[in-house]
């Protein structure tokens, strides 16, 4: 169905499940900064650095998230005039609520930034020393990969 064939309720539907979908992914990333905050509260940077890649994996699906609550917010804009007000309202106690919980995940952000910068020197060490660690580690375990495919070849020729 076009974008003009949907009626007023079916994009309030649409715009509604925009917003929730929208508010449950931003709820997800405020949960990781939440997590990573305590993981720099007990200066555990390698917890800190898989936390920060799952905030860029929530991130992504964030910016998803967002295409679709533009493209349903203008379509509902087309229409909104004709809706009646406990509609509007119902949609906009929504709006809200998705922006209180941005506005939280904005405040613990920042705090998690001011103290990582405190860490800066700390943390930009741990950090190369633990890149060090498994790179070491991919090491060993290509060279046992290589070592057992070794092995293989000979148990396969003596059989």
């Amino acid at each position: 169905m076009s974008e003009e064939g949907l009626s007023l309720e079916e994009r309030a539907l649409r715009l509604s499940r925009c917003l929730a979908d929208s508010e449950k992914a931003y709820s997800s990333l405020l949960k990781l900064e939440k997590e990573q905050n305590r993981l720099i509260q007990t200066a555990d940077i390698e917890g800190t650095a898989a936390k920060i890649d799952e905030k860029n994996q929530a991130i992504e699906k964030i910016q998803e998230e967002e295409k679709r609550l533009h493209q349903e917010h203008v379509s509902w804009q087309a229409v909104r005039e004709r809706a009646p007000a406990d509609l509007r309202e119902r949609l906009q106690r929504q709006l809200e609520s998705l922006q209180t919980v941005i506005s939280e995940l904005l405040e613990v952000q920042n705090a998690n930034e001011v103290e990582l910068r405190k860490y800066g020197k700390e943390i930009s060490g741990k950090l190369i020393e633990i890149q060090r660690n498994r790179a070491a580690h991919r090491g060993y375990q290509q060279r046992l990969a290589g070592d057992a495919y070794q092995k293989s070849k000979f148990y396969d020729k003596n059989t």
